[in-house]
């Protein structure tokens, strides 16, 4: 233990640079750094606020281990992996903090219990403000693919992203003439998943005067799979007047 607390800061960062890229390539070489029971270190350095180098190579490493396997990302979750990921994304920006939203992007990819839990830490309303604030376009598109992963295994887990707006942003990124052509798709790829979940008629009708197009196909046809049947819901959608912003659409 004593001659752990002697490593410096710039060995700390190679080291995590070094198990990242052996943690890339395989399940197998990525459960030998978590056998080597380093989860705790890495985790440690992840959430470095005097070390912005150190806490971006952590988490890095942390990604490859989170997008391996659903045992390696529930080993992430129990070191408190998300908490890691959250705090790199609070302190930093840019490029450093990318890592951290493509890994709460793979731990909720990995299944519908993670993801619900990556949604209860907060992570939604973090990644809709990195949305709004950030500049860097690969870290935007980070946040919308994140998002996606988020959103996609059911109904419960697209709620937060009407809540907190998610759609607007997502929207507003995807017709935003700068922005990249892979920020545009992951946009357009992340609405059409999260809209396919989504059975809040309050966050799908604002939409039908705010997408584009190519976005309001996905919201008629959602809107098309949760009005029949529904008596609320048809109610709701005559008295807000979003049935005659159709009619006049046709």
């Amino acid at each position: 233990e004593g001659r752990r607390d002697v490593v410096d800061n710039p060995l700390k960062r190679q080291i995590c640079a070094c198990l990242a890229h052996i943690a890339k390539h395989s399940v197998k070489f990525a459960e030998e750094v978590v056998n080597a029971n380093l989860l705790p270190l890495i985790i440690e350095c992840a959430k470095s606020n005097e070390d912005q180098l150190l806490s971006k190579n952590a988490c890095v490493l942390l990604k490859e281990l989170s997008r391996q396997s659903e045992d390696l990302a529930n080993s992430v979750v129990d070191a408190d992996g998300i908490g890691a990921f959250l705090e790199n994304c609070r302190l930093y920006e840019g490029s450093t903090r990318t890592s951290s939203v493509m890994g709460l992007g793979f731990l909720a990819a990995s299944s519908e219990e993670v993801a619900m839990t990556v949604i209860e830490k907060g992570s939604v309303q973090l990644l809709r403000d990195i949305l709004v604030s950030e500049m860097d376009q690969n870290c935007l598109a980070s946040a919308a693919w994140a998002l996606g992963q988020i959103g996609k295994h059911s109904v419960e887990h697209a709620i937060p992203m009407g809540e907190y707006d998610v759609y607007r942003e997502l929207i507003a990124h995807f017709q935003k003439d700068g922005s990249s052509d892979d920020l545009q798709l992951k946009c357009k790829k992340a609405l059409k998943t999260l809209l396919a979940n989504c059975a809040d008629l309050r966050s799908l009708e604002p939409l039908l005067g705010d997408a584009p197009p190519k976005v309001q196909k996905y919201v008629l046809k959602q809107l098309c799979n949760s009005l029949p049947g529904n008596g609320a819901n048809q109610k709701a959608f005559v008295t807000s007047g979003a049935l005659k912003f159709v009619q006049e659409m046709a």
